[in-house]
């Protein structure tokens, strides 16, 4: 389960697949990811394939169980529009959304679990600084 959160990753595979995706490879038939967004500036190849434009999930497995392989609101971004205020503003707009939030404790539900009540969230913030 992905909810609310970003990837920034360059991915290159020697031999040529179909998992290569900005935000995963792969979604399995018991995944969930709402709310994500991947840098759509971000390098992508396939064996000697360039992958463009660039692609949010290489592939989706859909299943019957749990999350059943869904993805809602995948959203590709520039790397500035990833690092910017207006990002952390909507991720953090995006927690305290409380439709979002059931949605979500009822695909944890599925797997005997949900989001405890004590759990805080802490806020995304800019930072114009760069991290190794």
């Amino acid at each position: 389960m992905a909810v609310n959160n970003y990837a920034n990753v360059s991915l290159v595979s020697e031999n040529t697949t179909e998992d290569i995706g900005g935000f995963t490879g792969r979604t399995t038939g018991i995944s969930y990811i709402e709310q994500g967004y991947y840098n759509i500036g971000a390098k992508q190849v396939s064996g000697a394939a360039v992958i463009s434009p660039a692609k949010g999930v290489g592939r989706i497995v859909i299943g019957n169980d749990y999350g059943k392989g869904t993805v809602i609101a995948l959203e590709g971004r520039t790397l500035s529009e990833l690092k910017s205020t207006d990002m952390a503003e909507r991720l953090n707009a995006n927690k305290s959304d409380s439709t979002l939030i059931a949605r979500a404790n009822a695909v944890m539900d599925g797997f005997g679990s949900k989001i405890a009540p004590n759990v805080t969230l802490r806020d995304w913030a800019y930072s114009s600084k760069e991290q190794a």
